[in-house]
Formats: C-alpha cells, structure tokens, sequence
C-alpha cells in the first residue's frame, strides 16, 4: 500500500497575478515559504494557473520536489568537512582556479598564494613559516590577519595580494570547499600606497629590457612607447591611424571617452603628448595607413594575453642575461607591463613636473599622483597647493 503523502508541512499557496504602474503584467505563481523567503514552484512544475484540486495536487508534487532538493543540498553541505588549513584553501585555489587565468596573472596570484602560506615563494605545501597562517584554521583567519600581512610589506602599492587571498576563500566557499568564507566583506582598500624603486626601471634596467627582446622588434616598439609616452598598454593596443592628430605642427594621439579605461567616469578624451621621434614616426604610419599603429610581428593587434606573455619573456631573459653578463643591473622578476608606465610617471615627478600636468598626461588624477607618487615630490605642500 503507498503511503500517503504528509500534506500539513508547508502548504503551496497561490500568488495573483499583479498589474504594475507601467502596464506590465506578472503571471500569478504557486509558491513556498522557506526561510522566511517565498520560494516560486514554477521551475519544480507548478501549473501556471490556481485552477482546481488537480492543479493544487500538482503544486503539492512541486512543493515535495523542491522540499527533496533542500534535503539533498543540506545532506551534501553537512559532509562538507567542518576544519581545513588556510594552505588547504590557497592549494584548492591554486589547482583549480588559477590555470584558467593568462599566465602572467597566473604567475603573480601563485606569488601571492605562496607568500600568503608559506612567507616566501618556496611552495605551498610546505610548513608554513610566516606567523602560522598557512596552518592555521580556516575559522581561526581573520581580517585582522590580512591587515598584519599587508603592513609587513609596505612596499605594495595596490590591493592585489588581498585581493587574491580574498578569491582564494570566495571560490572555495562558493565550491563547497569549507562551509563558510571567515574573511568575506573584509577590507581591502589600500590606504596610503607609495611607487617604490621595484615598481619602475631605472636607465640601465630599461635599456636591459631592450636588449632581452631584440629578437622581436614588435614588441620591442611596444614596449618603447609605453615607457616614453606614460600611454596605458590597452589604449596603444587600441591605437589606428585615425587617432592620429596633428594641430599647429605638433603631433599627438586622441582617443575618445569610449575608447579608453577612464572615459567613460570623465567624459573626456585621451590626450597622449609624443616625443618628437614619436610624432615622426606617427607620420609615417599614417602614410603607411596599417590597421593598427603598434602591430604583433604577425601585424596582428596586441591583445592583452600578448603582450603579458611577451613581457614576462622579455624580462625572464633580462633577468638571466644579468646574472650571467651584468650582475651590478638587478631587476625585479616580479615586474609587470605596467611598470613601464610608472617608469614615465616616475620620471616626470623626478623632474618636478606639476602634479596638474602629469595627472593630465598621463590620463589620471592628481589625488592619485598624490597617493602614489607623493614621496618622490619631496616637498608635500606642492602637491597640497595644486590640490586647493
């Protein structure tokens, strides 16, 4: 004999359908209470409408679906092992999540994970040396902990290492990894970043760079417009000969608000001033009329894959190419792509350029110049002065 089905617990109700101010029209629904929260059993094959007994039965059917799915996720989540090491997480990540990212992202989030864990790059899975956090419980790590690891290195200038150990415990909770993410809504905004000696090169450091990539002359233009106009790798991947302007003689490139990273918050074009071998060069390519300005050896745009990959390249061999030949010339393997750009800001705040003038050229603000750079003015009141 079937048994008969326990109808008392949770029973479906009907929701009208409703008219809004607009005319718009919602469907009326059969639905659930579950945590407070009304839960709609259309998807679980409620009829579309109230109707009679035979629609009300099949609304019970739905509603024991939808209550057997609740019961299975429970089940699964209580199996969910209650205490896993932070290196655990940082590993889980490592393994699953980092592969799928551009391989220079990938390089510096396995820096980061590795630092986090270990307090240096020498592996995950090894005992952790850096205050415990890499065997230290997922329920014991704290934002507190994330802040102590960020003030022991006051050389960082952006959020990114937070960030990673955040996204590290973000895709483990949302896998089912550990039951619950200790450090989620924690705080990672950086307060008062500064450009340090390792985020930019020095004369010799950029001539090795040139050096390392001689083999590649398209990149190595690339690279060399991004350290002599300040420009953003994405907006010279960007450029075509119709962002080619030239008033009274001088020549720059201008792309519109649509067309770069800040435009669509100012409104605003990106003005990019030349050097005068730039602005020769631009006529000829203009002459020339290519479909991009900076073109791969394969006259190819530069997507951002491309010229990440070709960099990390570049400077691995820089780096070798130094220890072997020119040991006196360290350079940072850590190094991005956009260490160039901060290399021109760099200079320009060197030579006591106005805040003004190099947020303007550069594409940026000032109270970033400010929060960056401000160490290299010397003299803060310049800065304040510009500021009021």
């Amino acid at each position: 004999m079937a048994r008969k089905r326990d109808d008392s617990a949770n029973q479906p109700q009907w929701k009208s359908g409703w008219t809004m101010g607009n005319g718009y029209y919602h469907e009326g629904y059969w639905y659930v209470r579950n945590k407070r929260k009304r839960v709609s059993l259309t998807r679980y094959g409620a009829p579309p409408r109230k109707g009679g007994k035979r629609e009300r039965n099949l609304a019970l059917t739905a509603r024991d679906k939808f209550l057997s799915e609740q019961a299975t996720a429970e089940q699964a989540a209580s199996r969910v092992p209650g205490t896993r090491a932070v290196a655990d997480v940082l590993n889980y990540y490592a393994m699953n999540y980092v592969p799928t990212q551009a391989p220079s992202t990938q390089r510096i989030s396995q820096h980061y994970l590795k630092l986090f864990a270990t307090g240096s790059d020498s592996g995950l899975k090894g005992v952790s040396v850096y205050d415990g956090l890499g065997r230290l419980q997922t329920e014991d790590l704290t934002e507190g902990h994330l802040l102590a690891w960020k003030q022991a290195h006051p050389k960082w200038v952006d959020d990114k290492p937070l960030k990673t150990i955040k996204a590290a415990f973000a895709y483990a909770a949302r896998k089912g990894f550990i039951r619950f993410n200790p450090i989620k809504g924690a705080e990672t905004a950086t307060t008062q970043g500064h450009a340090s000696d390792e985020e930019f090169f020095f004369s010799d450091q950029a001539e090795a760079i040139f050096r390392a990539n001689i083999l590649n002359p398209a990149f190595r233009k690339f690279f060399s417009a991004c350290i002599e106009t300040g420009a953003r790798p994405g907006e010279l991947a960007a450029l075509q000969p119709r962002h080619i302007k030239e008033v009274d003689g001088k020549v720059f490139w201008r792309l519109e608000w649509e067309e770069w990273k800040n435009g669509r918050k100012t409104k605003k074009p990106r003005i990019i001033a030349l050097p005068e071998r730039w602005q020769t060069w631009s006529r000829q390519r203009r002459a020339e009329a290519p479909e991009f300005l900076l073109e791969t050896s394969r006259c190819t745009r530069w997507s951002e894959d491309a010229w990440k990959d070709n960099f990390d390249r570049t400077l691995k061999r820089a780096c070798e190419d130094g220890a072997k030949k020119t040991p006196q010339i360290i350079i940072n393997p850590n190094l991005t792509m956009y260490a160039a750009r901060h290399t021109w800001i760099y200079r320009r705040v060197k030579d006591r350029k106005p805040p003004a003038f190099i947020a303007k050229a550069a594409g940026t603000s000032i109270r970033q110049i400010e929060k960056v750079y401000d160490k290299c003015f010397g003299d803060y009141d310049v800065i304040s002065s510009v500021l009021d």
